[in-house]
C-alpha cells in the first residue's frame, strides 16, 4: 500500500522481485492493452511490472521519493530487492508480507523509518539495508535470518533496543555501528563479531557476550565511551587490534580463558587503568602474552562472603551458596523442601523460612492451612525433623544467611 496523505493505494505487484521498484521519482499512467496500468518509471528510463488499478485517482508524477510515506509489501512478493526504497525521504513505515524471505541491499537506506516488523520468513538482511534509518527506536531480528549484511543498521542514530533471533550465526562489519544502542545481548549461536560492529555506540553499558563467540572483530566495541565492564567467554580465541579501543568507562575487564586468547595490537588501548582479571592460575602466561597490559593484569578475585538478611514475608532464594562463619564448614543440618525446592538453612541465628508455599518439611511431612510460624516452632536444638509445617508465611524477622552474592 502507498500511502498519499489520507489516500490509501494498493499496488498488485506482478513480480516477486521489487528491486528498485521505487528508485525512481514517477509513477505514470500507460494505457497499454490489454490493461492499462501504473508503471514506475526509473532514472535509466526503464520500467516495472509493478501495477495498480487504473481506477486508483493518480495523477502523473504524484508519486515521488518524496511523498511516499508507508507501504504495505503484499503476499505475492518473495524478496526486497537492492535500492527497492533508497532514500524514499518521506517513508516512516513499512509492512513486510510473510511471504517475503530477503530483503537487499540498500533497500530501506536512509528512509526515515519509524517501525518497521521484520517476519520470520525474512533469513537474509543485505547490506545497508536500513543505513541511517534514524527514526528506527527498535528492531526485532527473527529466529528466522541467518545472515545480518555489513551496515545493516549502521549509523541509525535513533535505534536505542535490538533484539537479535538465535538464527544469526555471525554479525558482520559495522551492522550496528554508531547508534544509540544501551544494551546488547548476543545470542549464543553467533561465532564472530564482525569488525567495528557495535564501534561508537557510545550509548552503550552492557554488552553480553556469549560462550560461543570465538573471534572478535577489529574495532568492534571502539568508541563504546559508556561501556563499564565486559566479561569475555574462554571460547574466545581471538580478539582483534583496536577491538575495545577507547574505551575510556571500563572500570573492568574479565577473561575467562585459561589459555591467553591472541590479542591484536591497541585491543585495550585508552580504556584507563582498568584492571584485566583473567583465572589466577594463568596470571603469568597472561602477563608475557599480553605483555603492554603486564601491569593491570589480575587474578579474578575470589567473592566475599556476607550476611544477608531476610525480613518476614520475603522469599529465600533456592540458589544460594552457603558457607559457615569465618571460612568454617556450615552445619547444614535444617533441610527445607517446599513445592520439591531444597532449601538448606544455617542456623547460627534464629533462621526461619519466609512465604515459600505449601510444600513438606525435610521431606517428610505435608503442609496444609495457613499459620503463622517462627523457626523455634518446628524444630528444637537438636534438628529434629518430627515437627509438622503448616504453610509457612508471614513468619518472623531475623533470617540470617552467609553467602556468596
Amino acid at each position: 500500500m502507498i500511502k498519499l496523505g489520507n489516500n490509501d493505494i494498493t499496488l498488485k505487484v506482478g513480480s516477486t522481485d521489487v528491486s528498485a521498484a521505487y528508485l525512481g521519482s514517477v509513477l505514470v499512467y500507460n494505457p497499454v492493452p490489454p490493461e492499462p496500468k501504473w508503471v514506475a518509471t526509473y532514472t535509466g528510463g526503464t520500467t516495472s511490472s509493478a501495477e495498480c488499478d487504473a481506477s486508483s485517482a493518480i495523477t502523473q508524477n504524484e508519486i515521488t521519493k518524496t511523498n511516499l510515506q508507508s507501504v504495505e509489501i503484499g503476499q505475492c512478493v518473495t524478496s526486497i530487492g537492492d535500492r527497492a526504497f533508497t532514500s524514499c525521504t518521506g517513508l516512516t513505515s513499512v509492512t513486510i508480507g510473510n511471504s517475503v524471505t530477503s530483503i537487499g541491499n540498500e533497500a530501506f537506506y536512509r528512509c526515515p523509518l519509524t517501525s518497521v516488523t521484520i517476519p520470520n520468513s525474512i533469513t537474509t538482511i543485505g547490506s545497508n539495508a536500513f543505513f541511517q534509518c534514524n527514526g528506527l527506536a527498535s528492531i526485532t531480528i527473527p529466529d528466522s535470518v541467518t545472515s545480518i549484511g555489513d551496515q545493516a543498521f549502521s549509523f541509525c542514530s535513533g535505534l536505542t533496543s535490538v533484539t537479535i533471533g538465535s538464527g544469526v550465526t555471525t554479525i558482520g562489519d559495522y551492522v550496528f555501528q554508531g547508534s544509540s544502542l544501551t544494551s546488547v545481548t548476543i545470542p549464543d549461536s553467533v561465532t564472530s563479531i564482525g569488525q567495528s560492529a557495535f564501534a561508537s555506540c557510545l550509548s552503550l553499558t552492557s554488552a553480553t557476550i556469549p560462550n560461543s563467540v570465538t573471534t572478535i572483530g577489529e574495532m568492534a566495541f571502539g568508541f563504546c565511551w559508556g561501556l563499564t565492564s565486559v566479561t569475555i567467554p574462554d571460547s574466545v580465541t581471538s580478539i582483534e587490534q583496536y577491538a575495545f579501543f577507547k574505551c575510556s568507562g571500563l572500570t573492568s575487564v574479565t577473561v575467562l580463558a585459561t589459555t591467553p586468547p591472541t590479542l591484536g595490537t591497541n585491543a585495550f588501548n585508552d580504556t584507563g587503568n582498568s584492571p584485566i582479571y583473567v583465572p589466577a592460575a594463568s596470571v603469568s602466561a597472561y602477563q608475557s602474552a599480553w605483555s603492554t597490559y603486564a601491569s593491570r593484569i589480575q587474578a579474578i578475585p575470589t567473592p566475599s562472603p556476607q550476611w544477608v538478611d531476610y525480613a518476614s514475608g520475603e522469599i529465600i532464594p533456592t540458589d544460594l551458596d552457603i558457607y559457615g562463619v569465618s571460612g568454617t564448614s556450615a552445619s547444614l543440618c535444617n533441610t527445607f523442601s517446599f513445592n520439591d525446592n531444597t532449601i538448606y538453612i544455617y542456623l547460627e541465628r534464629n533462621a526461619v523460612i519466609a512465604d515459600i508455599g505449601p510444600g513438606c518439611y525435610s521431606g517428610s511431612y505435608p503442609m496444609s492451612g495457613d499459620i503463622e510460624i517462627t523457626f523455634s516452632d518446628v524444630v528444637d536444638a537438636g534438628c529434629s525433623d518430627s515437627y509438622r509445617l503448616n504453610n509457612a508465611i508471614n513468619v518472623a524477622t531475623g533470617v540470617k544467611l552467609l553467602i556468596y552474592q
